[in-house]
């Protein structure tokens, strides 16, 4: 877990364009899970993918939302889907693009919608 204060975390909206969500911001406590309940509407919106019980966790996955190639997270989430590592660049994963289909970040679905067109 990274306590600096100067860490900041982005969401990708653009090429080059990230949303930062700034130390102390409560979005940062977001958790991430290789089989996640949340996915993205638009650059700034998470949204349920599911029917979501009462008092659950929300978690999204954070391939959903970025593609900076030297971005990893180590993960030992709950899931059966745990990949263990998660990268910046784990939407070129097919089996990915195929489950997330329409919950990427915008910018995150163009590059995946690209590279299908591409195969």
């Amino acid at each position: 877990i990274e306590t600096s204060e100067e860490y900041v975390d982005t969401v990708v909206v653009d090429e080059d364009r990230h949303l930062v969500l700034t130390p102390g911001n409560r979005n940062r406590f977001g958790n991430h899970a290789c089989d996640p309940n949340l996915g993205w509407v638009d650059a700034y919106t998470l949204a349920t993918r599911e029917g979501v019980a009462a008092g659950s966790e929300l978690l999204s996955d954070y391939a959903m939302s970025t593609v900076d190639e030297t971005w990893y997270l180590r993960c030992h989430c709950a899931s059966y889907r745990c990949r263990q590592m998660v990268e910046g660049g784990d939407w070129r994963i097919p089996q990915l693009q195929q489950r997330y289909d329409g919950w990427w970040a915008p910018y995150v679905q163009r590059l995946v919608d690209a590279a299908r067109a591409a195969r």
